[in-house]
């Protein structure tokens, strides 16, 4: 018998962590193994549900804004410092609240004929710290992934009191297609308790604030923007970059990972005096991941389409770097293998893809739970 721990990330249009968690432990517990589930995220979409199945904390739901402000219903997490308990009551101990700003100001909250990052606004993401803040939190972590916004986080920003203007001082409406007007800007209206709290953005993203390898030009196609629109936000990243400097000293555009969410994490740091952080790190430390890992015998994650990108920084990476660490076998499940895959494999990490043509995938979306045991029969056969 095996102690092997499960450790996905999301299957993308198929299942959440926390579902292909449950049908790879439930077929190598059929099989008599014994299983340890972590579900893995990645600062997108469920990355609270990841969190809070680790730390045993708290889902609220809260009234918030959608990207082209439509109330919806939205949610974070909360959970308390374990280090202070059992020392203290509960009501003294710290508390964290987790955020994903997909759930406020994600894609996937709109329609294909919806996307368009000129109007789009993180105003909901502001919303749902605003919330946090009200839950009595000393740090709040958010993470950036999935973004249908490029507004350089003025719309969180302002849903705090903060306040964008123009060149005649009035103040702007915080999206994409107004960040060339930016002349200058009021933080005096900022919520007090900001300034009180720690507040972190977990993104694995790279990129700059603005520029070829910037939010727009990199990740303005994905959110609707056609070529033109993608140089017009680009023109006006680059604007709010200059005016921030030129107020604060802070450049943007040296800072590592700025331009995540469409500019949200530097905008964040600009306003809100956040830090940003390796999200896959974070994730993997909140987990406790590390000793998980040091004792199982076998380390099985997975994502939906497995390519180069997987070994450099996508959720999974921190599970294969911590396996290889500790010397433990690591295999994935994968939906599809995407270009570089093979690379993977030459780093001793056998791929078990659910799907090896698009009627298989079709097969897979509708009903995953076959292809899934058939995947785990071959793991334990090989291993």
């Amino acid at each position: 018998m095996l102690k092997i721990l499960v450790v996905p990330d999301k299957f993308k249009g198929c299942l959440s962590s926390q579902e292909a968690a449950s049908l790879i432990s439930q077929a190598f517990e059929k099989a008599g193994h014994e299983v340890v589930t972590s579900p893995l995220a990645d600062g997108g979409e469920g990355t609270v549900e990841a969190v809070l199945s680790a730390v045993k904390g708290t889902k609220k739901t809260v009234q918030v804004q959608d990207p082209l402000g439509r109330n919806i219903k939205s949610f974070l997490g909360t959970y308390l410092d374990a280090d202070c308990l059992p020392a203290k009551t509960a009501q003294e101990c710290p508390q964290t609240a987790v955020i994903e700003m997909a759930a406020a100001s994600g894609l996937q909250l709109l329609s294909g004929s919806e996307q368009n990052p000129l109007i789009t606004s993180t105003f909901g993401t502001g919303q749902l710290i605003e919330a946090a803040l009200n839950e009595r939190v000393s740090k709040i972590i958010i993470g950036v992934g999935g973004s249908a916004t490029n507004d350089g986080g003025m719309g969180a920003a302002a849903a705090l009191g903060a306040l964008l203007l123009d060149d005649n001082g009035q103040a702007l409406k915080p999206i994409g297609e107004n960040l060339i007007k930016v002349n200058d800007y009021d933080l005096s209206g900022v919520d007090e308790r900001i300034a009180r709290t720690e507040i972190t953005v977990a993104t694995d993203v790279g990129n700059p604030f603005y520029g070829s390898d910037g939010a727009a030009f990199v990740y303005g196609p994905q959110k609707g923007a056609n070529e033109e629109q993608v140089k017009e936000l680009d023109d006006g990243l680059k604007n709010l970059a200059d005016i921030i400097k030129e107020k604060s000293g802070l450049d943007l555009q040296v800072l590592k990972g700025s331009g995540a969410a469409g500019g949200l994490a530097g905008g964040l740091v600009a306003f809100l005096g956040a830090k940003i952080t390796p999200g896959t790190q974070l994730i993997c430390e909140l987990l406790n991941l590390e000793e998980k890992v040091k004792k199982v015998d076998l380390v099985v994650t997975g994502e939906g389409r497995v390519d180069e990108q997987t070994l450099y920084g996508k959720a999974p990476s921190g599970v294969i770097n911590l396996a290889k660490k500790y010397d433990k076998k690591i295999v994935m499940i994968c939906g599809q293998l995407g270009e570089g895959s093979e690379k993977l494999e030459q780093a001793g990490i056998k791929l078990y893809p659910l799907a090896n043509n698009v009627y298989e995938a079709e097969q897979c979306i509708i009903d995953p739970k076959p292809a899934i045991k058939k995947a785990v029969q071959e793991i334990i056969k090989d291993v």
